[in-house]
C-alpha cells in the first residue's frame, strides 16, 4: 500500500509494504546497547528437578526466563514517562499509529578513563 502524506506542507510517499526496521536486535551473548550501568539482559532455561527448558542441553522444549531492563538494555523510544510522576505507556498515549519522526543515532566516545560520553 502506498501512502501519500503531507507534513508541514511537504509531500511524502511511503510504501507501507516495505517497512524499515530501525531497531538493534537484543541479544544475550554479544555486544548490545546498554546504558546507565544497567545490568545486562539475561536469558536462562527454566530448570525444575530433571526438567531443563533447553533443547541444546537435552530438554524436550525451549522454555526460558528472560530478564531485561527496557530502558537500559537495547534500543527504546524516549517519552515523558521518564520524568513524569504518573505512569505513561506509549500505546496508551498514541491515538494514531503512523507518525512523522526524526531518527537520531548517537555513538559515545570512550575516554581514557573508560567512561563513555556523547559529545556535540
Amino acid at each position: 500500500m502506498i501512502a501519500q502524506l503531507k507534513i508541514v506542507g511537504q509531500a511524502y510517499t511511503a510504501d507501507l509494504t516495505q517497512p524499515l526496521d530501525i531497531s538493534i536486535r537484543l541479544g544475550f551473548t554479544g555486544d548490545n546497547p546498554n546504558c546507565f550501568y544497567a545490568p545486562l539482559a539475561e536469558v536462562a532455561p527454566v530448570v525444575a528437578g530433571d526438567f531443563v527448558g533447553d533443547t541444546q542441553r537435552g530438554g524436550l522444549v525451549n522454555f526460558k526466563t528472560i530478564k531485561v531492563n527496557p530502558h537500559g538494555n537495547g534500543t527504546h523510544t524516549e517519552c515523558v514517562g521518564h520524568i513524569a510522576t504518573e505512569l505513561f505507556f506509549l500505546p496508551d498515549c498514541l491515538a494514531q499509529y503512523h507518525h512523522a519522526a526524526h531518527l537520531v543515532s548517537v555513538y559515545p566516545q570512550r575516554l581514557d578513563n573508560g567512561d563513555r560520553v556523547i559529545t556535540r
